[in-house]
């Protein structure tokens, strides 16, 4: 009962801070809109003439939520991956968004890493320094020494930020339903709005997570030598700690004068491939790749630092964005239109012929011409304009792409001015494409379905059964409404032929299946021949169902 009580009033003061906040930044206009007047200090008024000036709403949006600190810079920050959610001008501002806080005192840091290791500072590191190189609202960073003599950097979690955050998490769901219920966007659901951030900002505050992004992300680009992935030490990270490597280099937006146009040009095609071999080779990325993440070292090799906001893109996912991509390149509305609609989650009925219809004339002046010309950021804010035409939900993954592909082409253009997107990821979207249409990857989905497939060519005879005893106990009955009795046996004739030679596929894919497993006889390209005359009958079998 007690927490409850100080848990109320912990919150009716943060409100009452962020009132102020608002008011001083020139948006109380907000909070007549809520109808949160009653919250306003007596002698302060609410007039629409303060938005005289609209043009500066975004500036003023992003210097309120820098001074409330916390959750609201991490909800900018969040906003401005989501150009779908609000107005572009907004999340171009919130991409400026300044996190730099004075450090809380290093004895509280020191304290905090005893507390999560169990063990004293000075058994861990041979040095650990008494300021911080930079602090923000979460957390702030030491470059500190272990013991071994490596050099690290120490990632500690600021004293009582899950308290805020759940103050502010508190507030936000409130104000949410107050937008839902005053506002009505038709576009989105506020309250899923903050739903999805709270699960994006706790997963960004669980430094173990973090530390097992970095790891996963630095065995996929083990092959490239160019690149550094700081070495994680996971058993010294917690949920509230992070040790890993310390990398000595410079922002790649700070680089010096005496760089050439040809070694900017290496930087941006390294930065480029970097970024692409995560997103269609693997599907897990750094979906943040802004210039202060990007680190030129004296190796010249690009180290990517910050892993909090990690993507992932399953083989689904990747095969329709690599469709997406070859749509838009070859002009073709209709396959664009598919591919969107398989990207999204639709709510309610949409006419792929006006949605086609709306691609064509949003993207149309992109079709047809060289790659050199395609302006990521222009067709990215586009299809997110279409998809709110049509109620089109984008999966979070697929926006977080978005977002590193634009992120990726700025960086790539501040660099080298003739930097081109699209061109650079043509041959990973080809191989992407390869690679899903090989034999290879065929014989490799058809292995994980086949136990499925056999459950349900099993279960179907009974199914049949079942259906046909219904039928004769008059425990189902079928109503036909039909002018040509003829032309409905013709298309049931047509439908037990397409069921026919569906089983005889499914029976055909389970055998290759198998076979390919066993591995029997001589093989062509690593596949065995049996295994191919059976796959090209199956190939047959299923063109002939097609044509049906």
């Amino acid at each position: 009962m007690l927490g409850r009580i100080r848990k109320e009033v912990r919150d009716v003061s943060r409100v009452q801070h962020i009132v102020k906040i608002l008011i001083g930044h020139g948006l109380g206009y907000y909070l007549h809109e809520l109808n949160l007047r009653h919250l306003v200090p007596i002698g302060k008024r609410l007039q629409p003439d303060t938005f005289s000036k609209r043009h500066d709403l975004p500036k003023r949006a992003r210097f309120a939520l820098e001074e409330l600190g916390g959750v609201f810079i991490k909800l900018g920050q969040f906003l401005s991956l989501r150009p779908d959610l609000i107005p572009h001008e907004y999340a171009d501002e919130f991409r400026n968004l300044q996190d730099n806080v004075r450090h809380f005192p290093t004895a509280q840091a020191r304290k905090i890493i005893e507390q999560e290791l169990k063990r004293p500072i000075e058994t861990l590191f041979s040095h650990f320094p008494d300021e911080p190189i930079a602090a923000a609202s979460v957390a702030q960073v030491y470059r500190a020494v272990l013991k071994s003599g490596e050099i690290v950097a120490v990632k500690v979690q600021r004293p009582g930020i899950e308290e805020l955050f759940e103050s502010d998490f508190d507030i936000l769901y409130r104000l949410a339903l107050l937008a839902k219920k005053r506002m009505r966007h038709e576009y989105f659901d506020p309250l899923k709005v903050v739903k999805e951030f709270e699960s994006y900002t706790r997963s960004e505050l669980d430094f173990l997570k973090e530390a097992h992004n970095i790891a996963v992300i630095k065995k996929a680009l083990a092959h490239n030598k160019k690149v550094v992935i700081p070495k994680p030490y996971l058993e010294l990270s917690t949920s509230k700690l992070l040790v890993m490597e310390f990398i000595d280099g410079t922002e790649v937006n700070h680089l010096p004068s005496n760089i050439t146009r040809k070694q900017r040009a290496e930087l941006a095609n390294t930065i480029s491939n970097m970024v692409f071999s995560q997103i269609f080779e693997h599907g897990y990325f750094h979906a943040d790749p802004h210039p202060a993440n990007i680190f030129v070292m004296k190796s010249r090799k690009i180290a990517l630092l910050d892993f909090g906001i990690v993507g992932f893109l399953n083989s689904r996912l990747r095969q329709h964005i690599g469709e997406l991509f070859v749509a838009l390149i070859n002009g073709d509305a209709e396959g664009l239109a598919q591919s969107f609609l398989d990207l999204g989650i639709v709510e309610g009925q949409v006419d792929k012929d006006e949605l086609a219809m709306a691609l064509r004339d949003a993207l149309g002046e992109y079709y047809g011409i060289g790659l050199d010309r395609i302006e990521m950021k222009v067709v990215f804010n586009k299809l997110l304009h279409v998809a709110q035409q049509f109620n089109i939900h984008l999966p979070a993954n697929f926006i977080l792409f978005g977002k590193a592909m634009v992120t990726l082409e700025g960086v790539g253009e501040q660099l080298y001015s003739e930097f081109n997107l699209v061109e650079t990821a043509r041959p990973y979207v080809r191989q992407l494409r390869h690679k899903q249409t090989s034999l290879r990857e065929l014989a490799k989905e058809l292995s994980k379905s086949r136990y499925k497939l056999a459950a349900n060519i099993v279960q179907l005879p009974g199914q049949v059964t079942d259906i046909l005893s219904r039928l004769q106990d008059g425990e189902l009955k079928v109503q036909l409404q039909h002018e040509d009795v003829r032309n409905l046996t013709a298309e049931i004739s047509k439908a037990t032929t397409r069921v026919t030679y569906g089983l005889l596929v499914a029976a055909l894919i389970i055998a290759t299946t198998f076979l390919q497993l066993a591995r029997p006889g001589p093989t062509i390209f690593n596949i065995p021949i049996l295994t191919l005359a059976i796959l090209m009958f199956t190939l047959y079998i299923a063109f002939r169902l097609l044509r049906s």
